[in-house]
């Protein structure tokens, strides 16, 4: 990407869509396991966007406070799986035991009774959403 010209739409589209970049995680702006935090283009009716997606549901806090900052910046951008997070931060996503499988608390209650006494959780951080007026 690096030997494009800076000003080359047509040649950012045809690397865009091709595999050059194929295995690589160049959009990654926050590092997670398997992924992170991306903040990549996309093409709609002919314009290039950027939108915000998220992989790692351990990254949801900063992904919401990300939102937040943008927003407050006058910059918003598409969050990907907006209520999935929001599940996450209020605690009602599932929880996954293993990589085939995912389970709720409750489920994982029934199939091994105690089991979620042995779960910990962090306070959950105190954050506020303030609503931007249209032209601020």
């Amino acid at each position: 990407m690096l030997d494009l010209p800076r000003a080359g739409t047509e040649a950012f589209r045809r690397w865009f869509q091709s595999r050059a970049w194929s295995g690589s995680h160049p959009w990654e702006i926050v590092f997670g396991h398997p992924h992170g935090i991306h903040l990549a283009p996309t093409l709609e009716d002919g314009h290039w966007r950027f939108s915000r997606l998220v992989s790692n549901r351990g990254l949801a806090l900063e992904a919401v406070k990300m939102a937040i900052a943008l927003g407050e910046a006058g910059i918003p951008l598409p969050l990907h799986g907006k209520d999935e997070l929001v599940a996450t931060l209020r605690g009602e996503d599932e929880l996954e035991v293993a990589v085939s499988r995912q389970v709720s608390l409750e489920e994982l209650e029934e199939l091994r009774p105690g089991s979620t006494r042995q779960v910990r959780w962090d306070s959950p951080p105190v954050f506020r959403v303030r609503r931007l007026s249209r032209g601020a």
